[in-house]
């Protein structure tokens, strides 16, 4: 329970940082369906932890298309439920991304069992920073 308060506490302290802290990082551009939430209506807004996710998913998929075959990570619900504990959002969010996860998956020839045989050892976490 305390594990899950503490990924919280770092979703919303990198969601909302303080005001005077612009300079200690630089946010990487985001596709146009998701750049300014006052552009969007506000059925269109994400919850936060919906936005880790799809921001933890964009990380992955730009790191395997530079990384060696048995670096790459396959993008799965299992292993997405050490970033948040709400399958039901995890769900959503891949189910919303499924054909673009898809397509990444077939472009790197990853299957469901890729991050068994490579990965045992390690989760998303240990290996990403999704900030």
């Amino acid at each position: 329970m305390s594990q899950s308060i503490d990924k919280l506490d770092l979703l919303l302290e990198r969601q909302f940082p303080p005001s005077n802290n612009y300079s200690s990082s630089i946010a990487a551009p985001q596709p146009p369906d998701q750049q300014s939430s006052d552009q969007q209506s506000p059925d269109d807004k994400q919850l936060p932890t919906e936005a880790l996710l799809n921001r933890a998913i964009d990380t992955i998929m730009d790191y395997n298309d530079r990384a060696n075959p048995e670096d790459k990570w396959y993008i799965g619900i299992n292993s997405l439920k050490d970033i948040i504990n709400s399958q039901v959002t995890i769900v959503r969010v891949v189910k919303r991304r499924k054909a673009e996860i898809d397509r990444h998956h077939q472009k790197h020839k990853l299957d469901r069992f890729h991050n068994r045989y490579y990965h045992r050892e390690q989760s998303y976490t240990d290996f990403f920073d999704f900030s």
